[in-house]
């Protein structure tokens, strides 16, 4: 009983420094990542309004929006009584750092060893990918993460309490992200194997992947039946344009890999799987190979995004080498040099947390978040008339959370039908040398300021046509100059 709460004790302190060295790293960048600010709208409308933008008149022109609002209300609910993008910054952080309660709890049942379980929970902090992709992100991935792997506890448990809590969490957990559906796959592909490997499926676990399934599917069409409608199987890669799919759904390499779960995590994770598939085989770790293998087919495939992918494939292999560990404390009690093989683990046990500790410090030191000169620009262009705004993709949300201005696109390219030509034009207002071009496509948009990037400086501008009004590391301008579109278009 005392080793159980001397366990319990340490591993809310180990909960505490993951969100603490989680908030340092947050708090030490003034601004959050470009895609964030899609959310960082939503919460703020949320709090404003009690619902979310469903409708978005300076996305694209206008346009619907499709997503599950049920993380954004949980922000903003934290929002009522903390600063607002103060709890931006600490309660995802908070929801991310809940991994380490799953990963010990998995590890514990797998492994029956409350030592090694601690230790792994340590690890599951600093997976490279996880850490940096939901630091300052306000990613939905900070909530769904822990409860995925909650749901696989529960799944795992077998017990009749654990299926009521298996079924609650299953219920939930496809309303807070589409990317839940992956574990329909990884249940399908564990029961696959199961038969293969003739080790069978009971009747309770059948009927609870069938629900889980069920609700997950379920809830994939009803809200994504537009989508669907819309683009057909290419609804898969978000109607992402083609000349842009190789940067959103890029297949992943063993160097990617590596740097993204760490490179011991790699082995020693890949070598457990392998063992205890084809030698020692265990129903509990099988169906976490079963996942890992899912999502390396869904990675290959392009079917997922290489971020989510290895953010799960890292907390699996993490779990994995917690067997490693305790396979490893088994063999010391069984050597003539007990002394030299315990020195030889610690060595090996420091050298896993400096080298996953390395890389998500690296990565949390070089994170792109906005900068103070593009924050500046969007509050002085949220002082100006309404107009357009024509900018890089990556700037669209910016736009509308900040400057309250519209963009002409951005990141979100669920039922846009002209994604890839206006993608297509953006490109070419900065790569162009003709004035009269670029003059052309800000009219077919109704843009009435151009946004310059640091790295790039169109030839064409002149003050004639375009008035600077902010000029730092980047550069706005207010176009006065006009073209009738179809004049524009016949020449």
């Amino acid at each position: 009983m005392r080793g159980n709460r001397l366990a319990i004790v340490i591993l809310v302190l180990i909960f505490l420094f993951s969100a603490g060295i989680r908030i340092y790293f947050a708090l030490n960048s003034e601004n959050f990542t470009y895609d964030a600010y899609f959310n960082y709208r939503q919460v703020e409308h949320i709090k404003e309004t009690g619902t979310p933008i469903t409708y978005d008149e300076l996305s694209y022109g206008g346009r619907e929006f499709l997503f599950q609002p049920v993380f954004q209300y949980v922000l903003a609910f934290f929002t009522l009584f903390m600063p607002f993008e103060l709890a931006l910054k600490i309660i995802p952080n908070i929801f991310a750092s809940m991994i380490v309660f799953m990963v010990y709890l998995i590890t514990k049942k797998i492994t029956r060893n409350q030592n090694v379980s601690l230790f792994t929970a340590f690890l599951s902090i600093f997976v490279p990918i996880y850490f940096i992709s939901t630091l300052n992100t306000i990613s939905s991935l900070s909530l769904q993460m822990p409860l995925i792997f909650l749901t696989l506890y529960w799944f795992i448990s077998r017990t009749n309490r654990a299926v009521y809590y298996f079924a609650f969490i299953a219920f939930v957990l496809p309303f807070i992200s589409a990317s839940s559906t992956v574990l329909v796959v990884a249940f399908l592909v564990y029961v696959i194997f199961s038969k293969i490997e003739n080790m069978g499926v009971s009747r309770k676990e059948t009927e609870m992947i069938l629900f889980y399934s069920f609700i997950a599917l379920w809830r994939g069409m009803i809200i994504f039946k537009k989508a669907f409608f819309a683009h057909g199987p290419y609804v898969i890669w978000q109607n992402v344009p083609a000349i842009m799919l190789n940067q959103y759904f890029t297949q992943t390499t063993v160097a990617q890999a590596v740097l993204g779960i760490g490179i011991l995590p790699v082995i020693v994770g890949a070598y457990l799987g392998f063992w205890f598939i084809f030698k020692y085989k265990n129903q509990d770790v099988f169906l976490l190979v079963s996942f890992a293998l899912s999502l390396v087919v869904l990675l290959w495939l392009r079917f997922i995004t290489p971020t989510l992918g290895l953010s799960f494939i890292g907390i699996i292999l993490i779990i994995l080498s917690g067997l490693f560990f305790a396979n490893m404390q088994e063999y010391l009690r069984k050597t003539r040099l007990p002394k030299l093989m315990y020195s030889l683990a610690v060595g090996f046990a420091i050298l896993m947390i400096f080298n996953l500790v390395s890389l998500s410090i690296l990565f949390a030191e070089n994170t792109a978040t906005v900068s103070k000169e593009e924050i500046g620009a969007m509050k002085l262009l949220s002082e100006k008339d309404k107009g357009a705004v024509l900018a890089p993709i990556e700037m669209g949300h910016l736009i509308t959370a900040v400057a309250k201005q519209p963009n002409v696109a951005d990141t979100d390219f669920m039922l846009i039908k002209d994604a890839g030509q206006r993608l297509d034009d953006i490109l070419k207002v900065y790569s162009t040398p003709f004035e009269l071009r670029a003059i052309g496509i800000a009219d077919k948009y109704d843009a009435k300021y151009l946004y310059v990037p640091q790295n790039k400086n169109p030839s064409y501008i002149e003050d004639k046509c375009f008035k600077l009004i902010y000029s730092e590391q980047i550069k706005v301008y207010e176009i006065i100059c006009g073209l009738e579109v179809e004049t524009w278009k016949k020449s």
